[in-house]
């Protein structure tokens, strides 16, 4: 593990709202957290930076290198083939109801059924 990823006390679960907030405003913070979760391979997190580094560059500082594209395509691609290969799908908490985003296209959720017994119903716009 390097030095800049940091393992809680016991607390692994439990994420201080100001580190959260590093998280969300640092790609390096989130590649880190991933890393100490267990979530990405260590090997892969100097890779996202680089890569993400070069991003920057053509996104905020309008600085392309020509060169440097199709190789960091080709690596991009394996670092997300790597990322979905540990991907882990995780569990969503609810009540059951839709959202108002989701609801409108169901003329009513059918609550804990089988999709494949029961279909969707979508109203037609």
């Amino acid at each position: 593990m390097t030095n800049s990823v940091r393992r809680s006390n016991g607390l692994r679960g439990v994420t201080s709202k100001r580190k959260r907030k590093r998280i969300n405003d640092n790609f390096g913070d989130k590649v880190d957290f991933l890393v100490e979760r267990e979530k990405l391979p260590e090997d892969l997190a100097p890779v996202l930076r680089k890569l993400h580094d070069y991003r920057n560059e053509t996104y905020h500082r309008d600085q392309h290198r020509v060169e440097v594209i199709r190789p960091a395509v080709l690596i991009y691609f394996d670092a997300a083939c790597t990322v979905l290969d540990h991907y882990e799908p995780g569990v969503l908490i609810g009540d059951g109801r839709l959202g108002p985003e989701l609801a409108r296209f169901q003329d009513s959720f059918p609550s804990r059924q089988n999709p494949s017994r029961s279909p969707t119903v979508l109203r037609s716009s």
